[in-house]
């Protein structure tokens, strides 16, 4: 028998109800404003650990319209599309149990963060493949 690890989150899970947005917060809450220039410069792929590695992930950003997406696919069971929710200008909610703030150096994003949901919990790195993309 092996086991396979459930990394979604509950609060999150919760989120998808609306009467449980009292006690928990919708996420939508503190939209930030920004523009399509700002999101395209996000669009991309993005690599968790090398592709040799059994936690390999691979995060799929595109835009549409005004808003930025992200492929949930390696996370979850079912292929899927969430809209990252922008709460700063580099800083996004999905519902993915964890923020995502992108990296910039040199004029370029070149990785993003999912930050750990609680306190100890580590942050994930995810490296812009072909980050020399501007």
């Amino acid at each position: 028998m092996q086991y396979v690890e459930d990394d979604e989150l509950i609060e999150f899970i919760c989120r998808e109800n609306e009467k449980d947005y009292q006690h928990i917060g919708n996420v939508t809450n503190g939209r930030y404003q920004t523009t399509a220039a700002i999101l395209a410069q996000y669009a991309g792929v993005y690599r968790i650990g090398p592709p040799s590695a059994r936690t390999y992930r691979q995060l799929r950003v595109t835009v549409s319209g005004d808003e930025l997406w992200i492929d949930r696919t390696p996370f979850s069971w079912e292929k899927t599309t969430n809209p990252l929710i922008p709460v700063a200008e580099d800083t996004f909610e999905a519902n993915l149990g964890r923020r995502l703030k992108f990296m910039i150096e040199n004029g370029a994003v070149t990785h993003l963060i999912l930050e750990g949901p609680e306190p100890g919990a580590p942050d994930i790195t995810a490296v812009r493949e072909n980050s020399s993309h501007k």
